[in-house]
């Protein structure tokens, strides 16, 4: 099973008879589109960047909260 690149070379290569490899990778490079550039600009044109919340510090060390713990009673 070959990859995308390989069949649009192949099929290139086939309406362009005569031509070299090295140039018919050349001018293959022109016309090819991966799937993941296709794929990722729609996706970015999709998906939506959330923020995250930063948790607030705990009030005091275990130290403190044992004193107010005790004061209370």
């Amino acid at each position: 099973m070959a990859n995308a690149w390989i069949k649009h070379l192949t099929a290139f290569r086939n309406s362009h008879k005569g031509m070299s490899l090295r140039d018919a990778m050349k001018g293959a490079k022109k016309t090819y589109k991966s799937a993941k550039k296709a794929v990722g600009k729609a996706v970015k044109a999709v998906t939506k960047k959330r923020r995250r919340r930063r948790k607030k510090g705990k009030k005091g060390t275990k130290k403190v909260k044992r004193k107010r713990r005790r004061r209370r009673r």
